[in-house]
């Protein structure tokens, strides 16, 4: 058979969009690296560059682009951390805001310092140069001009606060999923290719995870390799005592309706998950639900729709 090579109808906007990318793939890895530097996570960094102000969490939720659940987790975790308190809003003493203590005002300086310092694209450009790329960037905001909206977009994306990991619906109960003091390690690689550790807060639905987590650090792997569990989606415990002898039921009757499988897998899969423990309990109420094979082999490919 011929080999059939697509060409574009624009060369010059090939080159564009290839060194656009290149660029989105740089600012990524800065970000990540500086973040790992300092002790956080990536959702964790964005939170604390968003705090030069007292905010409340469905603000930070808008800024971030996540479900209110998913920003209490990372509140959560900044907070055990000592670098964030909750305090009532003035303006309504049934709300919380969010504010930096003094540790993490002294982190947040520190790490734009970081992210501004060796950023690529901006520390390589002189004055002129500067100024040409916020007018683009500006006018991009504006409305005008497809490529500056494009670069823009690359940006946005590289600095995309929790778009990346959305929490799926079924967690946005009012609830607290569990925090983790902020990991030594937060991205971690293994020998793998495209391995990394997460906190199970920043989990997505398809995520593969091999071994099957004991904490909730857990490594998410290539799903085209051998894997013991697969994240499906998140449930919310009910207020009360802790469940005790009760808990394994209540995480079967509460994933289970909600782990959308494969009609094909269906028959295959059974569920494990990472529940508090009695001394979280009732601060921390979320089950994370697992899918795993029913004969406890490892799986290949993906089983969530």
């Amino acid at each position: 058979m011929a080999e059939i090579l697509i060409e574009w109808p624009d060369p010059e906007g090939q080159e564009i969009v290839e060194r656009l990318f290149a660029a989105d793939a740089a600012l990524r890895a800065h970000f990540e690296q500086v973040t790992a530097a300092v002790g956080l996570t990536v959702p964790q960094a964005h939170t604390v560059i968003q705090l030069q102000e007292p905010q409340r969490m469905g603000t930070m939720a808008g800024h971030l682009h996540c479900e209110p659940s998913h920003v209490t987790a990372i509140a959560d975790s900044l907070e055990a951390g000592g670098l964030l308190r909750r305090e009532p809003d003035p303006d309504d003493r049934r709300a919380k805001r969010l504010v930096l203590t003094e540790a993490g005002q002294e982190l947040r300086g520190r790490l734009l310092k970081l992210l501004f310092e060796g950023a690529p694209i901006i520390s390589v450009l002189d004055a002129e140069q500067r100024a040409g790329l916020l007018a683009m960037l500006r006018m991009a905001q504006s409305g005008d001009g497809h490529q500056a909206l494009l670069f823009a977009c690359c940006l946005a994306i590289s600095l995309a606060g929790c778009a990346a990991n959305p929490v799926p619906a079924e967690s946005s109960e009012s609830a607290q999923p569990e925090p983790a003091a902020l990991p030594q390690t937060p991205l971690q690689q293994s020998t793998i290719p495209g391995t990394q550790r997460f906190h199970a807060t920043e989990l997505r639905p398809g995520d593969c995870i091999e071994p099957l987590p004991q904490t909730y650090m857990v490594t998410v792997v290539p799903c085209h390799v051998p894997h013991s569990a697969e994240f499906a989606t998140t449930y919310v415990l009910p207020e009360g005592p802790y469940p005790g002898a009760d808990m394994t039921r209540l995480m079967e009757n509460g994933c289970l309706p909600r782990m959308r499988i494969k009609k094909s897998k269906r028959d295959e899969i059974d569920t494990a998950e990472l529940a508090p423990l009695p001394e979280e309990w009732p601060r921390y109420r979320t089950v994370y639900c697992l899918a795993v094979r029913m004969d406890g082999a490892k799986a290949t490919g993906r089983v969530v729709e």
